[in-house]
């Protein structure tokens, strides 16, 4: 999240969750290291391990990149990536 790290810390252990819009339910979760991995390969691994990305799918502007979102086009699914610019 954005300001959770102080300018010139590095991330330590984060958390992905698959999470249901309607009931709120966790599809799944991966672990990983912020230190030394990227977000972006354990929530493709995230999509594909709980067969969601065939669903409608919501994501941040992290994710808005061509390997992500042709996973989820290629499974008929549907996502909306939100972007919030700053001012």
């Amino acid at each position: 999240m954005r300001g959770s790290i102080c300018k010139g810390d590095t991330r330590g252990q984060a958390i992905v969750l698959a999470v249901s819009h309607m009931s709120r339910e966790v599809f799944g979760q991966k672990f990983y290291s912020g230190k030394k991995e990227s977000e972006k390969v354990y929530v493709r691994s995230l999509l594909s391990e709980t067969s969601i990305e065939n669903q409608k799918v919501t994501m941040d502007a992290l994710h808005l990149c061509p390997k992500t979102v042709r996973q989820i086009e290629k499974s008929h699914g549907v996502y909306v990536i939100s972007h919030r610019g700053t001012a």
